[in-house]
């Protein structure tokens, strides 16, 4: 399984995330970091995981999707549990 960043903008057109939130936590495991981004881990390619994604979103919504290899990152602010979960995870 792989670990992901996934951070979107969700537009006036979508309206809200709530199911954009709600597919990401679908997902195997998963870490609520920003209020436009999670961490998931699962069986998606970046790709993928985009194109699933699609689904709940709309025209004037960007997504970004990128693997987190666990080699280098570094967090300011995050609770102490999202850290726990990379560092777990990651």
């Amino acid at each position: 399984m792989t670990v992901h960043w996934v951070s979107y903008d969700v537009g006036p057109t979508t309206g809200d995330d709530t199911s954009v939130r709600a597919f990401l936590a679908s997902l195997d495991d998963w870490a609520s970091a920003l209020i436009s981004g999670m961490f998931v881990r699962s069986d998606f390619t970046a790709a993928e995981l985009r194109d699933a994604m699609s689904d709940f979103l709309g025209a004037g919504d960007y997504v970004v999707v990128v693997a987190v290899d666990g080699e280098d990152w570094a967090t300011f602010g995050l609770p102490d549990a999202v850290n726990e979960w990379l560092h777990d995870n990651a």
